[in-house]
C-alpha cells in the first residue's frame, strides 16, 4: 500500500470507495521533502498547504516578546497545518521542521473548494478537522487542570517520542515552564 492510499485510509476507508473518488482526492496531493530548520508555515501569513508527515518531526510556536512558545509537536502519520488557512486566514503560528522530513503535500484550497461539492472530500476534511479538535480539546485540558510535574509524567508515559526527538529548550516551552524548572522535574524523577 503506497503512502497516498495509507494516509486516505488513516480518515477514509478507501475500500468503501470507488476509482474515481480515489483519483479526485489524490488530485490534491503532492509529495514534498523539507531539510531540518525549514519553515513552511509562518505566523501573520496565508499559505496554500498543509502537510501530513511520511517521515521526520515539526513543531510549531508562535512568538511573542522575542519568545517562542511552543504550541505543539506532529511526527509520522500527523498533519502540520494551520487551520486558519484552511479558511483562508493568515496563521497564528509558524511551522518548523525538526529533522529531514518527507511528507504529502495538500492544497488546502483546492481541496476546500471541493469539499463544497464532493461528500467524499467533505468527509475527509471533516475527519481531519475533527482529529485536531480532539488534539487541541486534549491540549488545552493538561495545559489548565495540570501540574508541570503531571504535564511532564503524562508525556513520559504516553508521548515519549517527545522525549528521545524534541530539543529540551522546546519541550519546556511546550510544557509551560522554563528549561531550568524541566532540569529539576527530570532529576526529580531520575531519583
Amino acid at each position: 500500500m503506497n503512502e497516498l492510499t495509507q494516509f486516505i485510509n488513516r480518515y477514509l476507508h478507501t475500500a468503501q470507495l470507488d476509482e474515481r473518488e480515489i483519483n479526485t482526492l489524490t488530485n490534491y496531493f503532492s509529495f514534498t521533502n523539507f531539510k531540518k530548520g525549514d519553515r513552511p508555515i509562518r505566523q501573520t501569513y496565508h499559505h496554500d498547504f498543509a502537510y501530513y508527515i511520511i517521515q521526520g518531526a515539526a513543531r510549531s510556536y508562535y512568538s511573542k516578546d522575542h519568545l517562542e512558545v511552543n504550541t505543539w509537536f506532529a511526527f509520522e502519520q500527523e498533519i502540520v497545518a494551520s487551520f486558519q488557512n484552511y479558511r483562508g486566514k493568515a496563521s497564528m503560528e509558524t511551522t518548523e521542521f525538526l529533522e529531514d522530513s518527507q511528507c504529502i503535500k495538500i492544497d488546502l484550497h483546492k481541496i476546500a473548494k471541493q469539499a463544497e461539492t464532493s461528500n467524499v472530500t467533505n468527509t475527509f476534511m471533516r475527519r481531519i478537522i475533527e482529529e485536531y479538535t480532539e488534539f487541541l480539546e486534549e491540549r488545552l485540558y493538561r495545559l489548565q487542570f495540570s501540574e508541570g510535574m503531571e504535564r511532564y509524567t503524562y508525556i513520559l508515559q504516553n508521548e515519549p517520542e517527545l522525549i528521545q526527538r524534541v530539543p529540551l529548550t522546546f519541550l519546556a516551552s511546550y510544557l509551560g515552564m522554563s528549561r531550568e524548572t524541566l532540569s529539576r522535574l527530570r532529576a526529580r524523577i531520575a531519583l
